[in-house]
């Protein structure tokens, strides 16, 4: 354990504080103070100098601080080891938990906190989303493949990862030399090529294809609102065999429902 002494100015005294025990330095509403949370206490010490100085006091060794804006604009630096739980309250609202029981509100959006605090996401429950399906055509570019009438994307409710995709032909695409490729577009975007794209060639034959995504490294995320669709670019094809295309999602259970 690593004792730092700090002069307070409310309560008046100096206090032997453990490096281990802070939770976060939060700006005081009345100015030229510094809060200090400390673990598993009620009390808040108030310390009359500024947070750099502050910071500095337990820099060797000390927490490791992640700079995050309050609600007031209140500059604090938070322990993101201290956090217990981290909720989504509005748009611009994201409220801290800490094992204290202690919660502080943060005027910034909850992806971005998440983001900060490397928290990161959390995937959990698979989703499967079918329904493209269309007859293939000679030369085409980019052509968006049907889910129904009228209807060619799939929006998604919640913060999602791709987890896999996967298409099949009623018959192997025929014509010397010539291919039909599907792609993945987010908003009208393609995902990098090399990532989801599902090659099918005369060569190869090939009736079905699939391919599977890291999750835990830089997973291909898909917003709430987002939406996606399959597209597919064909050479001189000489017959038109029906592809039938679905993605699986992976939720991010820590994307909350905000009211």
């Amino acid at each position: 354990m690593t004792l730092v002494a700090v002069s307070t100015v409310s309560p008046t005294g100096v206090f032997s504080i453990a490096s281990e025990s802070i939770d976060a330095f939060v700006e005081d509403t009345a100015g030229g103070q510094i809060g200090i949370y400390l673990r598993e206490q009620e009390q808040v010490l108030h310390y009359g100098g500024s947070m750099a100085a502050l910071v500095a006091l337990f820099a060797e060794p000390g927490p490791t601080f992640v700079t995050l804006t309050a609600v007031g604009g209140l500059a604090a630096r938070v322990v993101p080891a201290a956090i217990d739980a981290v909720e989504n309250v509005a748009a611009l609202v994201t409220r801290l938990t800490f094992s204290s029981g202690r919660t502080l509100d943060i005027a910034q959006a909850y992806a971005a906190v998440i983001t900060a605090l490397g928290l990161g996401r959390s995937y959990g429950d698979l989703v499967s989303v079918g329904g493209w399906s269309e007859a293939l055509a000679a030369d085409q570019s980019a052509n968006q493949i049907a889910r129904s009438t009228a209807v060619v994307s799939y929006v998604a409710p919640k913060r999602c990862a791709l987890a896999a995709v996967s298409a099949m032909l009623t018959a192997a695409i025929t014509g010397a030399g010539t291919s039909a490729v599907l792609q993945v577009f987010i908003n009208g975007v393609v995902v990098p090529a090399s990532a989801t794209t599902l090659s099918f060639t005369q060569a190869g034959a090939e009736t079905y294809l699939y391919k599977r995504f890291d999750l835990g490294g830089t997973p291909i995320e898909i917003a709430a609102g987002d939406r996606v669709d399959f597209r597919y670019t064909s050479t001189t094809i000489t017959n038109t065999p029906t592809v039938v295309a679905d993605m699986m999602l992976a939720v991010d259970a820590t994307d909350t429902v905000t009211p």
